[in-house]
């Protein structure tokens, strides 16, 4: 349910009208509300939700492949995918569209990419 969320929203839209690329990171104690503000946010807009599950890192590249070959339409994504997160990262950027991609429990990411001395951050920046 969305409650009291008003000021965040309209920063988050201020974010959105600006034509900059951005990362905004939401934190903060379970079950306070993150995940409803971002869908309310995302509600009207185009974007790529995908939530991370405790996985290891390649399981969860081929599910982001799967959420991105279904927004674009292309089916070759859904069943190759990317060979890693830059080329997928890559890909995003080369369509041109204005975006928003969320990472729901990003540390489930994180956890699952530690071998790669902190590749998968260093990615979005």
């Amino acid at each position: 349910m969305f409650i009291n969320r008003e000021k965040e929203l309209e920063f988050l839209e201020k974010k959105w009208a600006d034509d900059q690329a951005q990362m905004i990171i939401l934190w903060g104690k379970r079950r306070v509300g993150k995940t409803e503000l971002v869908k309310k946010f995302i509600d009207t807009k185009p974007h790529v939700y995908f939530l991370s599950e405790p996985a290891n890192e390649k399981e969860q590249l081929r599910r982001f492949s799967v959420e991105l070959g279904n927004y674009y339409k292309e089916p070759l994504l859904t069943t190759r995918g990317f060979a890693n997160w830059e080329e997928s990262f890559r890909y995003i950027k080369e369509k041109d569209m204005k975006l928003v991609l969320v990472f729901d429990e990003f540390t489930h990411l994180i956890q699952a990419n530690r071998g790669n001395h902190g590749y998968f951050p260093a990615a979005l920046g």
